[in-house]
């Protein structure tokens, strides 16, 4: 299928342009693969890759790529997503504008052999988010006792000070 093609495209390539619908960009710092709609002008590069992986000609592969993106856009108007196994989830934004969604598929792979995740999910080795604890201390209670409220975690102690 033509997803398995753009798959193994990306897997060694930053950009391939389906034409007439948008481009995916593989994004390798941040291990994830973007969807811009408003690339749509033919290079030829998906028209050869899916000449040379069915073995057809160039004419025939556009033809076959023409089917592809009608299927696509029929099956967002009925249904409402496309799947790209190994890729993500095409869908229609709010805007009326196609979008790449949440992955189907762990398969993808960059040739460092991480995954890559759809646009928008967070990474696994991400840090968490910084935490901060926060005085339970009634200010009432405090001004009474002479406590001075405990700081926020990683805050200097003078900067605590009334």
């Amino acid at each position: 299928m033509i997803h398995q093609v753009i798959a193994a495209y990306l897997r060694t390539n930053k950009r391939l342009v389906i034409p007439q619908f948008g481009a995916l960009i593989h994004k390798e710092s941040e291990g994830t693969i973007a969807f811009v709609p408003f690339l749509k002008k033919d290079d030829g590069v998906l028209t050869q890759q899916v000449a040379a992986a069915y073995g057809i000609d160039l004419g025939e592969a556009s033809a076959k790529i023409e089917a592809w993106v009608n299927e696509i856009k029929t099956q967002i108007t009925t249904v409402g997503a496309y799947p790209l196994e190994g890729i993500g989830i095409l869908r229609l934004d709010p805007n009326g504008i196609y979008s790449l969604m949440d992955s189907v598929s762990s398969s993808f792979s960059t040739p460092k052999g991480e995954a890559v995740r759809p646009q928008g999910t967070p990474s696994p080795s991400a840090p968490p988010a910084p935490s901060r604890t926060i005085s339970t201390l009634d200010p009432a209670t405090q001004a009474h006792s002479g406590a001075s409220p405990r700081p926020y975690a990683g805050q200097r102690p003078e900067e605590t000070s009334n």
